[in-house]
């Protein structure tokens, strides 16, 4: 069977964590292959993309690798014990060949050596086993050997020592081929510290090429186990096939004979090169090469330990890192078993002295008890403003007076020695001159509303300007709220698109920043997160294959701990954790008659946790469980049903027509609650704390408008209420007055609480507060607990589908336990959130698995029962789109257009879909106008099942001479007509939500910063809907080749190939919209690996056949740290390059060696006619035209350059050549002489004083 989604390859995202935060950071793609279907024989290129996020390198906290005990003392015991009982069986294979043991070379000093190590132990122990415990196992006769083997091997099968013991056996395997060196090498090059080393690279490889899939990579090591740190480095390096992850490998060490055996065994590897560590360490050409060093195995007393590590230090970048494996000596529990299998030939520098040098040389050194006299494996140079203050000002831009982000930014950077002034947003955009001219100039203007969406027009013109920043580079830093990670309103993202197109057309340096500024209690930390980002602006490279990252998320992070107890709420006995589970009965008690083997049930435990591979429970705990009823989301509703039949039955005794207030939150108790009061008939009102908690009451249960308000104050006309239920949460005095004088107040939890954490309500003498604590009643009286559990019956069995509010749980594999716990601990002040663990069947050949696989079908069918709404569907894509469906059996299409039935064509398509036997109806209207979208909603005869949203209005222009009513064309139909749709259908029961965005949403396309805006918005738009449980996808399309406007606009479909954009057709759209409405349903968080990513959002198209180091190579995103996982996808395109390719990469590599040597030469007549012949064969490219009919005197405007392009020919010149030209610069050249003379006028100045 063909699969949609083949293949991916993870890219370049990024999450810094520091003190319990995460800074996140959209960098990287994670790209898919469409179906080999369209590709026969031949590999399918990557061409579905989705964000990924993950941990950036320049701010994680390596530390907390090493942290952790990473061995356990019982199976270092194991392991020496095991290496023991090996070597007792290497001496008795001697004694079988003892008369021939002087024919075998070198055996007769191993077997001494063998028998000095076991007469060793006998006496003083060996390692933490004691020396009885040696003579014991001395005195184990054959078969006493092989049976603790076998019982020593099953028990570290679950360690992270399991890897070590299957290098033994097959070490000692045939133990006579060993020499004494050779085996005491083997032992060392594959012992805890080899092992340890080796789990250090696992952990931290993946972070930083995450960062950078691009690094320089230099391994420093010796003869001595060298190469099994090269062969982990290069596995974790070269993941899958067609994926590099590095563009150099320089293997360096001491010694000729690793060097020799490097050449012979990695002479395959491309980029990698070895050299000697003697004749580079003082190389200074290579100065701040290397973005990673691995240190394997060079530091002794036999070397200049300073010296090298100073040459260490002028090799790595400012940003890199340097991987000190060597620091792990020494670092487990027992130093004896330490020098039993650590031993080396060179004996090592001291601790302390290595921890001095390390210091001195300017390298962080983590802070803290925990790390006093630790040398940390992975180290950081101090940053140049670590160690002294900046003469820089900081200036803030606001439009809010009390802010505790603010507040404790500006602490932040006076601890820092940063000095800061503050500035009103009104005076300082509309008079720009009021800014100082210099340093980092950040905005707080997207903290309480989303305020790029509701630019006025002078606002509008002035903002641009300001943050185009004339000629000068100051760094810009705009805060905004959180839009990519979690999304309460999406119009937040605009922002995104606005930045992506300064950066694109202007070179702006814009870095925007995600918070969340409704976390008040976290406003230190993500302070310290935003000032740690400020202070790293000064140290970023512009002048790599890369750009620096500019978009960051400061989230919290929880540890992988039970949140309850580790926020000290509870005592940790009263908690049983993991009350619900549904499964199959695989065995029954000889007493129990009510179930037997193979039926489905549904358990709430109260005796102890469910969180195992099988329980043992009783039939009291089980309710039977209907055949069509998944086991995920009835596992997420036991705790939560009884707590609901609890609260409104037992303790509220609520009937029908009683009034009842809840104070709303998004939990599954308040969730199954509400549902039961409403089947009551209760009258219920609602306090809310967002606007989300409205629309969900709304769609869900149909509440009406008036009877939701988020502040008590807002309800003056409510009846007095019998009940008031909270669910945990801070509760306003004020409502008090509205519960009735008799009436009680309902306070219901999922974990126990301390008396003194819990509120104080001021009620009356009448009136009664009491707690429904359902972790309290299963400890304390499990018996009611279970009374009520089976009065649940009914929600499980028959008809029942599982509740609307379980599909809220998030679902984990039994592999990720740990992000299970994250999740669980969600945010501070914010409802815990319900996660549900899959367990695996322990028999992989059981009859029966505990839940089933969903196949994603190759094409969709779509209902004949339904209809689907299909906006702006009248175009070229929208025409392919609806044919399709109607030939995968959708029954009603409604086309909501400008358009509809205004020609003959429009006609005449819609009589084809007919012809399929598809009833089609045409709305004239816009999509922002929410009466016309009513009016298409209206006009179904079916059920609405699914949207496309493909509505579009382009108004290109340059950025800064873009008009505000341009900018309104093009907003509108996108974000306000997706804000009507969502409305519109607010009571309807979508299968699927599928916006059509851009990928210049992503890239910053140039001339469409109205366009790149609303596509942003799009994408976060899918995060806001999943938030309320709603479904949702969106497709960011790149360059559509046969359908659409670009294929029928000029030669532009010509220029985007030639500039080396991938051409979709029509079926890879399809494919990729397949992929999309199996991705529209909101779904469960992905592993701690692929936090952050899902497809839900996809790019299609983002990918290029043209290696991306190729200067014929066009495309935005050619220096975009999203996409930098790109440049490891074509391994073997270098190869490919045609010879005016070679000749143009030859040409540039020219001019930077006369720049770099000899920068008085470029203003000589024939370094400026070399770089004409590059600006020519550029502008060819980019024009799609000859460049036989180029030269130095061709006109610029003769050649049909306008703005737009001159954009992307400016873009192009600061990718190669390093420089940044002005677009007025370039617009006021006349020929391609007098530019290239500009051009090199630049490079003597940036070069000539690099020189000084």
């Amino acid at each position: 069977m063909d699969q949609v989604a083949q293949d991916h390859i993870s890219g370049t995202v990024h999450a810094y964590a520091d003190d319990g935060e995460d800074v996140v950071v959209m960098e990287g793609i994670e790209a898919h292959q469409i179906s080999t279907s369209l590709h026969g024989e031949t590999e399918a290129p990557p061409i579905v993309s989705a964000p990924h996020w993950g941990a950036h390198a320049g701010f994680f906290p390596f530390q907390i690798l090493n942290e952790a005990p990473f061995f356990d003392a019982d199976d270092i015991k194991r392991m020496l014990h095991l290496l023991l009982l090996l070597l007792l069986e290497m001496q008795s294979s001697y004694a079988q060949v003892n008369n021939n043991i002087d024919d075998i070379s070198d055996q007769g000093v191993t077997k001494s050596w063998v028998d000095k190590q076991i007469q060793k132990a006998q006496e003083a122990g060996y390692g933490v086993l004691s020396p009885s415990t040696c003579r014991i196992t001395v005195q184990y006769n054959i078969e006493n050997r092989q049976a603790a083997q076998q019982k020593i091997r099953v028990e570290l099968q679950g360690s992270r020592l399991h890897d070590m013991d299957l290098t033994m056996e097959k070490l000692f395997k045939n133990p006579l081929r060993h020499t004494k060196e050779t085996l005491r090498d083997s032992i060392v090059s594959q012992g805890l510290w080899s092992l340890r080393a080796k789990k250090l690279l696992e952990a931290a490889m993946p972070i930083l090429t995450h960062t950078n899939p691009q690094p320089k990579i230099l391994q420093i090591g010796s003869a001595d186990g060298a190469n099994s740190t090269t062969l982990t480095l290069l596995e974790l390096l070269q993941p899958k096939k067609g994926t590099h992850l590095f563009s150099t490998y320089t293997y360096t060490s001491t010694s000729p004979d690793s060097l020799k055996n490097a050449e012979d065994g990695f002479a395959d590897i491309r980029g990698f090169e070895v050299r000697s560590w003697d004749a580079m360490g003082g190389d200074k050409n290579l100065a701040q090469s290397y973005d990673i060093i691995v240190c394997a195995d060079v530091l002794s007393t036999e070397r200049d330990t300073s010296q090298d590590l100073l040459h260490i230090k002028q090799l790595l970048r400012p940003s890199g890192v340097l991987i000190l494996l060597e620091a792990l000596l020494g670092q487990y529990p027992d130093p004896v078993a330490s020098n039993v299998l650590f031993q080396s030939q060179t004996p090592n520098i001291s601790k302390d002295s290595l921890l001095s040098i390390i210091r001195d040389l300017g390298f962080e050194i983590p802070e803290g008890d925990q790390h006093k006299d630790k040398v940390p494996p992975i180290l950081r140079l101090r940053h140049l403003n670590q160690l002294e203050s900046s003469s820089s000002t900081v200036s803030i831009v606001t439009n809010k007076e009390n802010s505790a982000l603010i507040e404790s930014f500006k602490s932040m950077l006076h601890n820092s020695s940063l000095p800061f002034r503050t500035y009103d947003a009104g005076t300082c955009i509309n008079r720009p001159a009021s800014l100082p001219a210099e340093g980092t100039l950040i905005f707080f203007l997207d903290l309480e509303r989303p305020w790029i969406y509701h630019l006025t027009e002078s606002e509008f013109s002035a903002l641009i300007q300001l943050l185009s920043t004339g000629n000068t580079k100051r760094p810009i830093v705009w805060v905004t709220s959180l839009s990519q990670i979690n999304c309460n309103d999406p119009r937040f993202a605009m922002v995104y698109g606005l930045a992506r197109t300064l950066r694109s057309e202007l070179k702006t340096d814009i870095t925007i920043v995600e918070v969340d500024p409704g976390d008040v209690t976290n406003s230190d930390e993500c302070a310290s997160s935003l000032t740690r980002i400020v202070q790293h602006l000064p140290d970023r490279c512009f002048d790599g294959s890369l750009d620096p990252d500019f978009e960051f998320a400061i989230t919290r992070e929880h540890g992988i701990v039970d949140v309850i107890i580790a926020q000290e709420a509870s005592d940790s006995n009263q908690v049983v954790f993991g009350q619900e589970a549904a499964g199959i009965v695989t065995v029954v008690g000889d007493d129990v008659s009510s179930f037997q083997v193979g039926d489905r049930v549904v358990i709430l435990s109260t005796g102890k946790g469910a969180v195992a591979s099988h329980l043992d429970v009783l039939p009291s705990s089980c309710l039977r469980l209907g055949e069509d009823f998944a086991f995920e989301a009835a596992a997420a509703m036991p705790l939560a049903c009884v707590a609901a039949k609890f609260t409104v039955g037992e303790f509220g005794r609520i009937a029908s027509g009683d009034v009842v207030i809840v104070l709303f939150t998004p939990s599954d108790l308040c969730l199954a609650t509400v549902e039961l009061l409403r089947k009551r008939g209760a009258e219920n009102r609602f306090l809310i704390t967002s606007e989300s908690d409205r629309l969900l009451l709304e769609n869900a249960f149909g509440i009406a408008a008036n009877f939701i308000v988020s502040n008590a104050q807002d309800a003056p006309s409510w009846p007095k209420a019998t009940c008031m239920i909270g669910f945990g949460g801070p509760f306003p005095d004020l409502a008090l007055q509205y519960l009735s004088p008799t009436g009680i107040f309902l306070d219901v939890l999922d974990h126990p609480v301390r008396a003194k954490d819990c509120q104080t309500l001021k009620i009356s003498a009448s009136q009664a507060h009491r707690i429904v604590n359902m972790q309290a009643l299963s400890h304390h009286s499990p018996e009611s607990v279970q009374r009520v559990w089976e009065m649940c019956q009914e929600y499980f069995i028959g008809e029942s589908q599982p509740a609307d509010w379980a599909r809220l749980a998030k679902i984990f594999k039994a592999n990720q336990v740990h992000e299970a716990f994250r999740a669980a601990g969600g945010q501070k002040n914010q409802p815990t959130t319900k996660v549900v663990l899959q367990i695996p069947t322990t028999d992989p050949q059981s009859d029966f698995p505990v839940s089933s696989v969903e196949v994603m079908p190759v094409s969709p069918q779509f209902r004949s029962d339904a209809a689907y709404l299909l906006v702006g569907g009248l175009g070229g894509i929208g025409r392919a789109v609806a044919t399709w469906m109607a030939e995968h059996g959708a029954g009603e299409l409604i086309f909501l257009s400008r358009s509809a039935g205004t020609g003959p064509q429009v006609e005449s398509f819609l009589g084809e879909l007919r012809s399929q036997g598809c009833v089609v109806k045409a709305v004239a209207g816009s999509v922002a106008v929410l009466e016309d979208v009513t009016k298409a909603v209206i006009a179904a005869d079916r059920p609405i099942a699914g949207v496309f949203q493909m509505s579009m209005v382009l108004r290109d222009n340059a950025i800064l001479r873009m008009t505000y009513d341009e900018w309104r064309a093009c907003i509108e139909p996108k974000i306000q007509g997706t804000e009507n749709l969502h409305k519109a259908l607010a009571r309807s029961s979508l299968e699927f939500f599928v916006l059509f965005s851009s990928i210049g949403g992503l890239v910053g396309n140039i001339g469409q910063a109205n366009y790149n805006a609303a596509n942003t918005y799009l994408d976060a738009f899918v995060r806001y809907r999943h938030n309320l449980g709603l479904p949702a996808s969106v497709i960011d399309i790149g360059i559509m080749g046969g359908i659409g406007v670009i294929a029928s606009t000029g030669n532009m479909q010509d220029r985007a190939q030639a500039a080396g954009y991938h051409v979709l057709c029509e079926e890879h759209l399809l494919e990729a919209i397949t992929i999309s409405i199996n991705h529209s349903r909101p779904g469960p968080n992905p592993s701690r690996d692929d936090a952050y990513s899902q497809l839900s959002q996809m790019a299609l198209g983002l990918w290029t056949e043209q290696h991306l180091a190729d200067p014929s190579t066009h495309v935005l995103w050619k220096k975009n740290a999203h996409t930098s996982a790109a440049h490891s996808i074509h391994p073997e395109a270098l190869a490919s390059r045609t010879p005016e390719l070679s000749t143009t990469k030859s040409e540039l590599a020219s001019i930077m060696t006369i720049a770099k040597s000899t920068p008085d030469r470029l203003l000589h007549e024939e370094t400026i006619r070399l770089i004409g012949k590059l600006l020519g064969t550029a502008i060819a490219q980019l024009l799609a035209l000859s460049s036989a009919g180029i030269g130095p005197e061709s006109g610029l405007d003769d050649l049909g350059l306008d703005s737009l392009n001159a954009n992307e020919l400016t873009s192009w010149i600061s990718q190669h050549l390093l420089v940044d030209l002005p677009l007025p610069d370039l617009i006021q050249s006349a020929t391609i002489h007098d530019l290239a003379g500009k051009i090199a006028g630049l490079l003597k100045d940036k070069f000539g004083e690099a020189r000084i």
